[in-house]
């Protein structure tokens, strides 16, 4: 009787424990809900959120093809200049005439790396003056979570597509809801000062509302980047240095003893939010000599 006892206890427990994990979530894009028929997202024991990417694909418009030999999914899409989601300057001269034409992303099943294979832009070329199609791919990154086969669909964490694709993602933990928005252009500056310390500074200068940094790494002449401790600036300080830089959202110092005739190497890091709400990361390299 005991033992009948704690194997209905073990199932209970482990059914809370799956209603907990299994629980849907809701997906909308551009605040439009996603309608899942047979499938639906879920949050995995790992507390991540894995959707069906065909059903969310085909809502944002997005080709996909399945390999069944090699267990991989391709995700594609075509723009033109008036449906492209976003524009860069990447000449430097004050006009974003630069903008995505195509690109596609593999995702391969029981892995947690996903790969850019082609990426084709229409960019401004300096030697001839025109503007010309650019293509460039290859690049493999990694997610926090494996993609995975579930009931013969494919799913995965839908941030990664979506950024692909150049939409922002914000997740709604209270309603359990993730919404899909179009992409949000946004601007910074990043300034530093060198004394006994080393101060750098993130300035908003377009659509960002708050930002963090989280990490400095220096290094001396060819010395491998190390992380360096740093302490955030008081609000007090911000306070001050708004009066000079408005739109000041962040800074922090790390006290360093530079060597004279040493360049030094940096590379600040810092998570940031639009005024959509949605969470970017980035990344401030620079060099100085001391």
């Amino acid at each position: 009787m005991k033992r009948i006892f704690s194997l209905f206890l073990a199932i209970i427990v482990a059914s809370n424990f799956f209603a907990v994990y299994a629980s849907a979530v809701g997906i909308t894009i551009d605040n439009t809900a996603v309608s899942f028929s047979d499938v639906a997202p879920f949050v995995d024991q790992n507390d991540r959120t894995l959707v069906p990417l065909r059903a969310v694909a085909d809502a944002m418009g997005i080709a996909v093809t399945w390999n069944a030999e090699k267990r991989y999914v391709t995700f594609s899409k075509t723009w033109t200049e008036e449906t492209t989601p976003i524009r860069k300057d990447r000449d430097g001269d004050g006009t974003a005439e630069s903008y995505p034409l195509y690109r596609e992303v593999v995702f391969y099943i029981d892995s947690k790396q996903y790969e850019v294979t082609i990426d084709k832009w229409y960019s401004y070329d300096k030697q001839s003056g025109q503007m010309q199609e650019h293509i460039s791919g290859g690049w493999v990154m990694e997610m926090d979570t494996a993609a995975i086969i579930r009931n013969n669909r494919t799913y995965a964490p839908i941030r990664y597509l979506a950024e692909c694709f150049y939409y922002d993602v914000i997740w709604d933990s209270s309603a359990q809801q993730v919404h899909i928005l179009p992409y949000e252009p946004y601007s910074y500056d990043c300034q530093y000062t060198l004394s006994d310390t080393l101060t750098v500074t993130v300035q908003n200068t377009g659509n960002l509302v708050s930002a963090q940094i989280t990490s400095i790494e220096l290094s001396a002449d060819d010395t491998k980047l190390a992380e360096t401790p740093f302490s955030p600036l008081t609000d007090e300080q911000l306070a001050q240095a708004r009066e000079k830089t408005p739109g000041l959202l962040a800074g922090a110092s790390a006290a360093i003893t530079p060597v004279p005739g040493t360049t030094y190497h940096a590379i600040i890091r810092f998570s940031a939010v639009k005024s959509n709400g949605a969470v970017v990361q980035e990344e401030f390299r620079f060099h100085f000599q001391a």
